[in-house]
């Protein structure tokens, strides 16, 4: 009876292990390309944070082949008050589609349902660039780390109403709560072309 539970102990220590990877990409990662929705073939590629330790918001914008071995996430972010960040994946859809140009991987997130799983938990940013106060959540789509070749696909996001946000984009400041915007379909209804390369 002891060893069964120790055994027991072991499988539930091993599961708790294997399962914590899942919420780990929430927070930036170094060997990482993200594939983010600034991007401009041939400017920016890709962006990584390539040191977190002394630089924790920094990002460096990266141009050509992402490196072998790297890991790739495909990533959307919102930034608002506490409330807008909470309420923003029920606001806002997000799908996209990736595959290889020749043979597989390939990756797809055709209905808005499947993509509500991706979001991040609201949490503050402390970036010293926003806002005080000013909330985010991540869509961020793990791909892991793939073989070398040319990926190419779409990502599409898309509110099926109009929507409160507290975050004024244009005067980089958070409005009172009772002050949201209402933003409009017509000017958050996006498809972005995206691709990228691993290195061999």
């Amino acid at each position: 009876m002891k060893r069964f539970l120790l055994v027991l102990v072991c499988v539930a220590a091993v599961l708790c292990v294997a399962a914590a990877p899942a919420s780990a990409y929430y927070a930036p990662r170094e060997h990482t390309a993200y594939i983010t929705s600034f991007l401009e073939p041939g400017v920016v590629d890709w962006v990584e944070f390539a040191d977190l330790q002394s630089s924790p918001f920094a990002l460096t914008e990266q141009t050509g082949p992402i490196p072998h071995g790297y890991n790739v996430v495909v990533t959307r972010e919102w930034f608002d008050t506490r409330l807008g960040a909470t309420l923003i994946p029920a606001e806002y859809f997000t799908t996209m589609a990736i595959s290889r140009s020749s043979g597989h991987p390939n990756f797809a997130i055709t209905r808005a349902a499947c993509g509500v799983r991706y979001w991040s938990p609201a949490y503050k940013t402390g970036d010293p660039d926003l806002p005080a106060g000013t909330w985010a959540r991540d869509w961020w789509v793990p791909l892991g780390k793939l073989p070398p070749g040319t990926y190419s696909g779409t990502v599409t996001q898309f509110a099926p109403r109009a929507f409160p946000s507290w975050f004024d984009g244009e005067n980089w400041t958070l409005l009172p709560l009772r002050s949201p915007i209402m933003q409009q379909p017509a000017d958050w209804n996006w498809t972005q072309d995206i691709s990228f390369t691993v290195a061999r």
